[in-house]
């Protein structure tokens, strides 16, 4: 996923340039749009996040495409927990329960520093409270949210406050939490 990422997006870029050259835009601030980078990542507890996280790491770094801001946050799907009578109560308990992400968090921590604290840069708004969480800054590079579609409004809002930036966001880790992005963008799969 991290090639594809780094392809799309750079195709974009091409896209974005060639238009400029050819002078098919009457916006001369598209010339050099700044953008930020962002991850929303999830796994299952069966998955082992230690080799996972540092590969996809590393491999958006090599490709160009380092994360300016990951962020971490559990699935809003029924369909992500093995057959219960209690789906529901599961879903609620994952949103109130967020140590898995935040051991997601701190494996992506050590990987380093991706981007460029897009963060600090741009000023971008501050993260919604967490329960059990603490304070959280988007300039520190990630952040653990309590569900899709707080991330979601997070990078909605973050859009609102800096149009002139192209936000660029890879969902990735289980095909459940792109579902549920999906079904929250209100999207069909493709």
């Amino acid at each position: 996923c991290a090639a594809w990422f780094a392809q799309a997006t750079q195709q974009q870029q091409q896209q974005q340039q060639d238009t400029v050259a050819n002078g098919n835009t009457s916006n001369s601030s598209n010339q050099k749009q700044q953008a930020v980078r962002i991850l929303i990542f999830n796994c299952m507890k069966e998955r082992d996040p230690a080799l996972l996280l540092p590969q996809l790491h590393a491999e958006l770094q090599q490709q160009g495409a380092a994360v300016d801001i990951a962020l971490f946050v559990p699935p809003d799907s029924q369909y992500a927990f093995l057959p219960s009578s209690s789906k529901q109560a599961l879903v609620a308990a994952a949103h109130q329960d967020l140590s898995w992400q935040q051991q997601l968090q701190a494996v992506w921590q050590q990987c380093g520093t991706a981007g460029t604290a897009a963060g600090a840069e741009l000023q971008l708004p501050p993260l919604p409270d967490v329960g059990g969480v603490g304070v959280q800054d988007a300039a520190k590079g990630s952040a653990v949210l309590s569900s899709v579609g707080q991330a979601l409004a997070w990078i909605e809002a973050a859009a609102t406050a800096a149009p002139s930036v192209k936000f660029e966001v890879l969902v990735t880790g289980s095909l459940y939490l792109v579902g549920d992005c999906l079904v929250a963008l209100e999207q069909q799969p493709q």
